[in-house]
């Protein structure tokens, strides 16, 4: 969670830079994952993150076995049905994102303090 923290302050003092949370999709959620899930959602809503929940995105789709290779590799279908759920609930963000940044004249990240 430090880590994730440090990501967050590190984005807060950056120009032009969203954060964003794609949390990993697993077929087989075991409680060390839940934990890590849980404090990732935590952090993100205590501090308004974009989080793209995936592991409750994927469990939409029957999979029937056809997802996953094991317990967290995509097949090619699960990469083309991870790649659509990804598609659809960023467009909006993402949009929004590439028309505000088309009016800056920059994009490099720069900490405010080395400025």
């Amino acid at each position: 969670m430090v880590n994730l923290q440090k990501i967050y302050r590190l984005s807060e003092e950056a120009e032009g830079f969203v954060l964003a949370f794609i949390l990993e999709p697993l077929k087989s959620i075991l409680p060390a994952h839940q934990e890590n899930l849980a404090l990732r959602r935590q952090l993100a809503g205590e501090h308004r993150i974009y989080c793209l929940d995936m592991p409750r995105s994927v469990q939409d789709f029957e999979d029937g076995g056809l997802l996953y290779w094991d317990f967290v590799h995509f097949t090619d279908y699960g990469h083309r049905v991870f790649a659509g759920i990804l598609e659809s609930e960023t467009r909006d963000t993402v949009d929004y994102l590439i028309s505000s940044f088309s009016k800056q004249e920059t994009h490099t990240f720069i900490p405010k303090e080395r400025r």
